[in-house]
């Protein structure tokens, strides 16, 4: 019976804490005040092209295509949605692997209007992007001439993936193991 009530105390506990251990996400809002810079050209600037005006080499790890496929090595743990009208475009984190940023770089093109193209700095000179927070992008803001958003990218000069603990899992593991401690200890004293 102590057995099944010290079991019941743990699967609530760690049913408690589940409901608890997902964390709020973070935005951040692109500000076009910041840009690193701008491109002039209707063809997307690829991680070739990237890395010539930056003078340092850049892959491209995400890229979202507004009413198309997510592409990249970090398709699976990345997405965006596009607002009405393509005006905005919002990235989420949805695990399991994040950019470790020390350079990363942020394109968003529009191909209505010029500069087409605008990149920002998500790294420790920029935004400072734990590669978890969402990303925030506003048309409206960068280019106040009606424009669309038609993709946005994310490029790297190191190795961005890290595998990140999912939070529940974690609290889960952690109550399993307690709940088997506090057991075995009320076994061991019968």
């Amino acid at each position: 019976m102590k057995l099944l009530d010290a079991f019941k105390a743990t699967v609530g506990s760690a049913i408690l804490a589940l409901g608890f251990a997902t964390p709020a996400q973070a935005m951040i809002t692109i500000d076009p005040n910041d840009a690193l810079g701008t491109i002039s050209q209707t063809s997307n600037c690829d991680a070739a092209c990237l890395s010539a005006i930056l003078g340092y080499t850049v892959v491209e790890y995400y890229k979202a295509n507004a009413g198309g496929p997510e592409e990249k090595s970090l398709a699976g743990s990345y997405s965006t949605v596009f607002g009405a009208g393509n005006e905005t475009a919002t990235i989420t984190w949805d695990g399991p692997s994040a950019f470790d940023c020390g350079i990363c770089i942020l394109l968003v093109k529009d191909g209505r209007n010029v500069p087409n193209q605008i990149y920002f700095d998500l790294g420790s000179e920029g935004y400072n992007w734990d590669g978890l927070e969402a990303l925030f992008v506003s048309n409206p803001l960068i280019w106040p001439q009606n424009g669309s958003i038609s993709h946005v990218s994310i490029f790297s000069a190191s190795v961005p993936t890290q595998e990140v603990p999912e939070p529940g899992s974690l609290a889960l593991l952690g109550l399993g193991l307690v709940g088997l401690a506090a057991v075995r200890r009320r076994l061991s004293y019968r």
